[in-house]
Formats: structure tokens, C-alpha cells, sequence
């Protein structure tokens, strides 16, 4: 009996809270009219079965939205979820999204984007962090051409598998030039686990300096001082 108690309370705030601090979030931007600039790093070390992406587009637990497993093995949201780009661009925002989508269906994100690029996951690192900083820069002069404060969301591939030491494009420009002994929870060493962590290091390394040409592209557009920064 009391079990079930406390299913039904957890429950509830499952359903309550965690649309509440969504909420809370979009209503306190918006009432600033703070422009946002969301870094995703992409999953790496530990391949996670559930993946973040709904949950940090809706706001909501994936049990909540049924988006339980990966959009690539065809799992998706039960019911049509309003998500972030949809909450700001209603509320006047010029929208932004780079990198893969990663949720089903694609089309709840992807109808209200203002601009988009680099859709692919470019797991190999192909598609350099420059490019990145480039097209989020334009979406940074497309909203100030319209007078709107931005939401960009940039999804950087960085630190998923492959790890990339070093992409074709010379990053990341601090190397790391000694091993990594292996993590104790992983219950093992071998030169090969040594270099594919080395290899990780790397991989966030040039997701620092990516995140860090925004960042600057922010500073140079004067744009730094209302813009809310959350990397996730």
C-alpha cells in the first residue's frame, strides 16, 4: 500500500516538475528577452541506451514521452510533444539548429527551425568544428538582421565513437601526447583501451575549442552579455 503510495507521488511529480522546470527556464529567457546558445556534447565513452535528446527538447522524462531508445533504431515520442524550438519561436525567437536532430518524430523539431544546417551526425569528424562556428554565427546575424533574440542549438558530434585524435582539419590544437590510464569503474587496461582513451581526451579537446569559436563570434557581435550559454 505504501508502495504504491509513493509510485503514485513520484508519478505525479514526474509529470508536474519536470515540465515545470522547463517551463520555468523558457519563461525566465523570454521574459529577458535573452538570446541562448546550447552546446550538446555527443554521447561518448559510455553509450547510453536512452539518450537525452527529447528529454532536454521537451523537458519531459522519456518514459513520459515514450522515446525510450534510440531514434535510429525507429523509437519515438507517442504523441506530437512541444519542444523547445517550438516554445521560442512561438514566443518570438529566431531559431537555429545544427547538427543530427536525433529524436522521432524529426518533424516536431525540424517544423520550427528557423535555420538549419548540418543535419548529418558526422560521427567521423569530416565536417570541421569551424564549419560549425561559421553557420551559428549566421544564425547569430540572421536574428539580429530581424531585431529577435536567437535560440542555437548545436548538437557537435564530439566525443562520439569513432574517436577522432585528430580530425583532418588539424583539430583540436592542443594534442594530448601522454596515455590515459583507464578509469577504475572499467574494470580493465590494455594498450588498445589506453590509446582509445587518449583518443576521448582529444575528442573533448576539440569540443572545447569548437564551443570556444562561438563563444567568440558572441564577443565579436557584442552579443556575449544577453546571451545564456548552457552546455550540456
Amino acid at each position: 500500500m505504501f508502495g504504491s503510495l509513493i509510485d503514485c507521488v513520484v508519478s505525479w511529480l514526474n509529470r508536474s516538475v519536470a515540465q515545470m522546470r522547463l517551463s520555468i527556464f523558457m519563461r525566465l529567457s523570454i521574459f529577458m528577452r535573452l538570446s541562448i546558445f546550447i552546446a550538446i556534447m555527443s554521447a561518448g565513452l559510455v553509450e547510453a541506451q536512452v539518450r537525452p535528446g527529447a528529454v532536454f527538447l521537451t523537458g519531459l522524462y522519456t518514459r513520459q514521452t515514450g522515446h525510450i531508445g534510440l531514434a535510429t533504431h525507429k523509437f519515438a515520442m507517442y504523441k506530437d510533444f512541444k519542444t523547445m524550438p517550438a516554445f521560442f519561436k512561438e514566443a518570438g525567437y529566431y531559431t537555429g539548429f545544427l547538427g543530427k536532430t536525433h529524436v522521432n518524430p524529426e518533424r516536431l523539431v525540424e517544423n520550427f527551425v528557423d535555420y538549419r544546417a548540418i543535419s548529418k551526425s558526422n560521427f567521423s569528424k569530416t565536417v570541421s568544428i569551424e564549419e560549425y562556428a561559421k553557420q551559428g554565427r549566421i544564425v547569430m546575424e540572421n536574428a539580429a538582421r530581424v531585431k529577435k533574440p536567437f535560440l542555437l542549438i548545436i548538437n557537435y558530434p564530439d566525443a562520439h565513437r569513432k574517436f577522432v585524435n585528430t580530425s583532418k582539419h588539424g583539430f583540436p590544437t592542443v594534442k594530448v601526447k601522454s596515455e590515459i590510464e583507464p578509469f577504475p569503474w572499467i574494470g580493465s587496461d590494455s594498450p588498445h583501451l589506453r590509446q582509445e582513451l587518449k583518443n576521448f581526451f582529444s575528442c573533448m579537446n576539440r569540443l572545447d575549442e569548437g564551443i570556444g569559436m562561438v563563444i567568440k563570434d558572441l564577443d565579436s557581435l557584442k552579443l556575449r552579455e544577453n546571451t545564456l550559454i548552457i552546455y550540456i
